[in-house]
């Protein structure tokens, strides 16, 4: 709904150009290493969307502040931890010089304190949505699911810090196992919120806050020695729950109790409960994205925005919309009148579609201004980026054929690991020269689940995800020689239209639904977890 100025009072004025003055004064403080226009235009349309939206949610967010005063202190304690890890973050003495030329400082800590503001409203409207999202969802999952939940958390909060402690190389490893940048996320990328890269443009100002947040509430009793370590086991811990959540979220799409033990079961998913990264928190991100799009939840813009924001990729799966989504205003012309205006409400339906695609293209643009990405706007940089991004990681002048073989092994790699060892790496042999038998079988009976529930709407988007793997994998000819790394990327759309045509072939000859499962996740926990032991091994080796 379009704001109604007459009906907001001078004192919510007031607060509003505040706090939208936070907001400006927040980004700024994202991108002071950039040209000083950018930083002026962002600091200007920073404030312009900031005021739009606190006039849009100042009801919601200040009736939520008052009924929670708990929470509310909660969020301001968070909101003066990230200012000060922002305010370390960032090097102070080094920005001074860029602006020297002013008469007074901007990078004293009493002026970063004027960003609180904006972090606690900002964090006070992220909670209430998130904890009414999973407040939802956990009510809608059945108790043997909430179990499987339950006992894996239990498990994998035991294992992961005492691992850690003992097996350091597990988080600091760089590159030796399926390229997994452990190491160069522990380093860069989660400590540090100047982190950029066309293929996350946005994923620092996600990953930042958790890392910031974990770190100064273990700094207050945890020794010095152990602090970096636990630090990791705590995110990865964070990591882990994206996990768990993705493989209920999936298994209640895909309406089939067999899937969540699936995904759980593969082998990427035990690869990354072991490892620490940022795939976890890019996919559960377009998951989230997905589960909305499917349950037919309004305004998943900023969902949208928030998985192109950690994985530039992920913008593909807004091809689903136009399979999926039916604009409420084109269904109540059906419902009304479906004979006799067809082919207006055809029209109908690409007009809305239209504009919600519109919609979107502006809220990613208000969230690149916002997080400080305001250079992707203008064209020649993002297509020298682009093109950068490109030349070193794609388009390497390869066969179709090999193309071809990395995709079957990336599919092969959604369920069981590939073992051998190459050149110091791990899993690395013969990737692009040989085909994955495992991985064309589970093509095929992939298709076949396409081709019998082709309505489901989560099996739309699946086709669209598994569609673009193959465009990725043999028209981009992205990473290929690293294709095994993306299962994680792909595995929860591929593991459900697998089961989808392995039920249909359970129903059409009649096979007993344990015999066919239960061996099936027998083989893919003893090979996956024997792998991750072989792993271990052959980190001591390197290390």
């Amino acid at each position: 709904m379009p704001i109604r100025i007459d009906k907001v009072s001078n004192l919510e004025w007031i607060m509003a150009i505040f706090l939208a003055g936070s907001f400006a004064l927040l980004s700024f403080y994202q991108l002071v290493y950039y040209q000083r226009w950018f930083i002026i235009f962002t600091v200007v349309l920073s404030f312009l969307l900031s005021l739009y939206f606190v006039l849009k949610t100042y009801k919601e967010n200040g009736e939520y502040i008052k009924s929670h005063s708990a929470i509310s202190f909660v969020m301001i304690l968070l909101a003066v931890l990230l200012v000060r890890a922002m305010y370390q973050a960032k090097g102070v003495p080094n920005l001074e010089m860029r602006f020297e030329l002013l008469p007074f400082s901007f990078f004293c800590f009493q002026w970063w304190l004027w960003a609180i503001p904006a972090l606690f409203y900002l964090l006070i409207w992220i909670w209430q949505k998130a904890s009414r999202f999973f407040a939802d969802f956990w009510d809608g999952l059945d108790g043997e699911n909430k179990r499987l939940y339950i006992i894996l958390t239990i498990v994998f909060s035991s294992i992961i810090p005492i691992l850690y402690l003992v097996e350091p190389q597990w988080y600091l490893q760089y590159d030796q196992v399926y390229s997994i940048d452990s190491g160069y996320c522990y380093q860069r990328l989660f400590p540090q919120m100047t982190y950029y890269d066309i293929r996350h443009p946005a994923l620092s100002v996600i990953a930042f806050p958790i890392w910031s947040i974990v770190e100064c509430i273990l700094r207050l009793f945890v020794p010095r020695q152990f602090l970096s370590i636990l630090c990791v086991a705590c995110v990865q811990l964070v990591n882990i729950q994206f996990l768990l959540i993705i493989g209920l979220m999936i298994g209640k799409l895909s309406k089939s109790k067999w899937i969540p033990l699936l995904y759980m079961a593969s082998s990427p998913v035990l690869l990354f409960v072991m490892f620490f990264e940022k795939y976890q928190l890019c996919i559960f991100l377009l998951v989230i994205y997905v589960y909305q799009l499917c349950q037919r939840a309004k305004n998943t813009e900023v969902s949208l925005i928030l998985a192109t924001g950690a994985m530039a990729t992920s913008i593909f799966i807004v091809l689903s919309e136009w399979f999926i989504r039916e604009p409420i205003q084109a269904k109540s012309n059906k419902m009304n009148n479906i004979a006799k205006n067809k082919q207006k409400i055809e029209n109908n339906e690409w007009h809305v579609k239209g504009k919600q695609f519109c919609r979107m293209i502006i809220f990613g643009i208000a969230f690149l201004i916002s997080t400080g990405r305001i250079h992707l706007l203008n064209p020649m940089i993002l297509l020298a980026e682009v093109q950068h991004t490109a030349q070193r990681f794609g388009l390497k002048s390869l066969s179709v054929t090999e193309c071809l073989n990395s995709l079957t092994k990336m599919v092969h790699g959604s369920f069981l690991s590939l073992s051998s060892v190459s050149e110091a790496k791990y899993i690395w042999s013969d990737i692009m020269g040989s085909v994955s038998l495992i991985g064309v079988f589970i093509l095929v009976i992939s298709i076949m689940g396409i081709i019998v529930n082709r309505r489901e709407n989560f099996v739309k988007v699946c086709t669209v995800w598994l569609s673009f793997a193959f465009l990725l994998f043999t028209v981009f000819q992205w990473s290929v020689h690293e294709s095994p790394l993306f299962s994680i990327y792909f595995s929860w759309a591929i593991i459900p239209l697998f089961q989808k045509g392995l039920q249909y072939m359970i129903d059409k000859f009649h096979w007993q639904e344990r015999l066919v499962y239960v061996p099936l996740l027998l083989v893919m926990l003893v090979v996956n977890v024997l792998d991750i032991v072989n792993i271990g091994m052959f980190l001591k080796r390197v290390v």
